[in-house]
């Protein structure tokens, strides 16, 4: 009897330890079923999916939901099906497989997650019982990109557009942007300029003036 409750309390004690560990992962983590349902998610994920793990709990149907009621793209924009995500192919090739997802939120907000999908498989199977994905958050990255797109289109336009002699070099002293009448002005191919030293595309006096 007392080795059976030493069993139960060290059983007991190992899914503490596992829970706190599952829920102190800084990436999200989600367990799906062969037939795709939420087996087990951690706070992580919750945060992410901007929900709590109640509600991730509560979820039924996922495939249908998916299908008919959530609104999750590839990074061209295109609707993702269900069975073409990562981890529905991580269990039909029980292969690792790898996503990047575009998921509307309730709220408006659109998250790009990066979902990793490895199966599992018993003992002494071949074919998987469940998929589990780790799922990154690069939303701050992306937006942080596609500011740095819009900036470079701003910057771009005002060189084309400024009627004076302007131009951008990087701690190299190499061109990374210049005006149309910098290009005329000191007689220079646009289109053989770009990441060239700028000591090597105006006459020496000059570059030796604007770096002295």
């Amino acid at each position: 009897l007392l080795d059976e409750n030493r069993t139960r309390e060290f059983y007991r004690l190992g899914e503490y330890n596992y829970q706190l560990i599952f829920d102190s992962l800084d990436a999200g983590i989600l367990f799906l079923d062969a037939q795709g349902e939420i087996m087990a998610v951690n706070h992580k994920t919750a945060e992410i999916l901007n929900a709590t793990l109640e509600r991730l709990y509560e979820l039924k149907n996922i495939a249908e939901q998916w299908e008919k009621n959530w609104d999750i793209r590839n990074e061209n924009g295109q609707k993702v099906p269900f069975e073409k995500t990562s981890f529905r192919r991580a269990l039909h090739t029980r292969k690792k497989q790898s996503d990047v997802l575009v998921i509307r939120l309730g709220n408006g907000e659109h998250r790009w997650l990066h979902m990793s999908s490895q199966p599992l498989f018993r003992d002494h199977s071949s074919i998987p019982f469940a998929v589990v994905s780790s799922i990154t958050d690069l939303t701050l990255e992306k937006n942080l990109i596609r500011e740095l797109r819009e900036r470079k289109a701003v910057l771009k336009s005002f060189m084309k557009q400024t009627p004076n002699l302007a131009w951008v070099v990087d701690e190299q002293a190499n061109l990374l942007f210049a005006s149309q009448k910098f290009y005329e002005f000191f007689n220079i191919d646009e289109n053989l300029a770009a990441h060239k030293s700028l000591l090597e595309l105006v006459p020496s006096s000059i570059a030796e003036a604007l770096f002295d």
